[in-house]
């Protein structure tokens, strides 16, 4: 030892308390790693003199020899009042401070026990790893143990230390005299050491002639590890339990993604759906989703039907990856009287759609498009599944039955179906075009004026003309149009600019040659000559 460390010692013995504290810092700071410096301090630490004893403890942790070290230790074990101080020094020490950590476990009390496991904790140091494992064995610190091993402390381990205490653990499962909760424990720590590679055992912990501390440990320690299907089948079991909190949710969270069910799984599910408790309903509802059984239809169409919008979300999944709903619930569709009702069960008949035959796509059309026109609010609920389902088809089939009953002159009853698609915005080119010409003969019925101000009429064949439809050349076809009627399409965009301009011209020259002894061929030739487009 140096004069100047000497010097420093001395000042600590008989010294004004000033002196002292400034002493004790300097040491901290100057990290002499003599042993006498250690011993030093904890001779003035013993004394109990309150002024110095947090500086004491500062330059202890600052030396960080082992004696200091030591000394830090001993007063966490020890308790108040410098235990709090001691063990936030220690956890800056870090690593360092773990073996003697692990020196003092077996003599400490109870609480000091506890202490020292939670600064191992917080230290996550592979090193303290057979302390915490001895831990996991006593009731009253188990619980502290399991903590700090599944924390970060495993992750640090290689591959052939993690099998060998897997093994370890292994064995002390066998002991029948492991207490409940000490059991519980062990389990979850196992599961963080090798689930999959555990999952007999932790399946073995789940069954009902353990203790409910016990399964729930084991349950839990499953997630995440892939179960066979009988495996799952026997889990589901345990949903008809009443041990709810500490059996069936954890287990509700283990079957929550199985994608496949046995047909006895099945009739279980089936069981739950009539369940007092709604979450085990909504799980067997969602557990339903990809089944292909037309058995399961009416009670999740009932479902679907329910107050609960949350279950009749659910059973509306189920419903839709069914391929055996489509017929049945179709066929109830189709019967359904109650708009809102249809609504809810065109949702899953709509994800079904691409299935619809030919025949079945003819009778949702036919029977929409008759209430539709009879003004029953079902006619567009039946329509719109239509569309939906099968958005190339679907629109096809009703703008063909619009023209069949074009050309039977029922034109409202066109119009309705035209005006419901284009609502929709089901409509392409051809299907606007043909609401464009039922609107203009109905106007020429009602005898309307041509240059009306904001004519939805001229509206519909303003878009055609702005997107190049062949219009001139359709209308020249057009049988059911009157000369009356061509007139005022012609003069209508002939007032126009640029494409539409230039369409009304020609539409006028049309009608002025076609009809050139009918009033409006010579109301076309007037408008040409007076507009300069001639």
């Amino acid at each position: 030892m140096n004069e100047t460390l000497k010097s420093i010692l001395e000042i600590l013995e008989d010294s004004k308390p000033e002196l002292q504290i400034a002493a004790v810092q300097v040491l901290g700071e100057l990290r002499p790693k003599d042993a006498a410096v250690a011993s030093s301090l904890a001779t003035l630490l013993h004394r109990g003199e309150d002024f110095l004893n947090r500086y004491v403890l500062v330059a202890l942790s600052q030396i960080a020899t082992p004696p200091a070290l030591q000394e830090l230790v001993t007063c966490l074990v020890e308790g108040p009042p410098s235990s709090d101080l001691a063990a936030h020094l220690l956890c800056d020490v870090g690593e360092s401070a773990v073996g003697p950590l692990c020196e003092s476990f077996a003599g400490a009390d109870a609480a000091g026990r506890e202490r020292i496991l939670g600064i191992l904790n917080r230290i996550a140091s592979v090193e303290g790893l057979p302390v915490l494992e001895e831990a996991l064995f006593i009731p009253a610190l188990c619980h502290l143990a399991a903590e700090g091993m599944q924390a970060s402390t495993l992750e640090q381990l290689d591959g052939r230390r993690l099998r060998a205490l897997k093994t370890r653990i292994s064995k002390a499962l066998d002991d029948a005299e492991i207490e409940d909760h000490v059991l519980a424990q062990v389990l979850r720590v196992l599961g963080s050491v090798a689930g999959g590679e555990s999952r007999t055992t932790l399946l073995k912990f789940s069954k009902p002639d353990h203790g409910a501390e016990v399964r729930q440990a084991a349950l839990e320690s499953l997630v995440g590890v892939d179960l066979t299907p009988a495996q799952s089948e026997s889990l589901l079991e345990y949903l008809t339990e009443d041990n709810l909190e500490q059996v069936v949710e954890p287990s509700m969270v283990l079957l929550a993604d199985v994608s496949s069910w046995r047909e006895s799984a099945q009739q279980v599910l089936r069981k739950l759906l009539s369940s007092r408790r709604e979450h085990l309903r909504l799980f067997a509802l969602k557990s339903m989703k990809g089944i292909k059984s037309a058995e399961l239809v009416k009670p999740l169409v009932n479902h679907l039907l329910g107050p609960s919008e949350e279950m009749a979300s659910a059973a509306a999944e189920a419903l839709s990856e069914n391929p055996a709903a489509l017929e049945p619930m179709l066929r109830s569709f189709q019967l359904e009287k109650n708009p809102d009702r249809a609504k809810l069960m065109s949702i899953p008949l709509t994800k079904l759609g691409e299935k619809l035959s030919a025949a079945q796509i003819k009778s949702l059309g036919e029977k929409g498009c008759k209430q539709l026109i009879a003004q029953d609010a079902m006619g567009e609920v039946l329509l719109d599944l239509l569309m939906r389902a099968q958005p190339s088809k679907g629109p096809a089939f009703a703008v063909d039955k619009a023209q069949r009953m074009r050309r039977a002159r029922k034109l409202p009853e066109c119009l309705a179906i035209l005006v419901f698609l284009a609502q929709g915005e089901y409509l392409d080119d051809e299907g606007s075009y043909q609401l464009a010409v039922t609107r203009l003969l109905i106007d020429d019925q009602a005898t309307r004026d041509p240059g009306q101000v904001g004519d939805a009429t001229m509206g519909y064949f303003a878009k055609l003309v702005r997107e190049d439809f062949p219009l001139l050349d359709r209308l020249k076809k057009e049988s059911m149009v009157t000369p009356e009627g061509l007139l005022r399409v012609g003069s209508h965009f002939a007032e126009g600019v640029s494409n539409e301009r230039r369409f009304g011209a020609d539409m006028l020259h049309y009608v002025s040659e076609k009809h050139s002894r009918h009033r409006a061929g010579e109301e076309a030739l007037s408008m040409l000559k007076t507009g300069g487009l001639i």
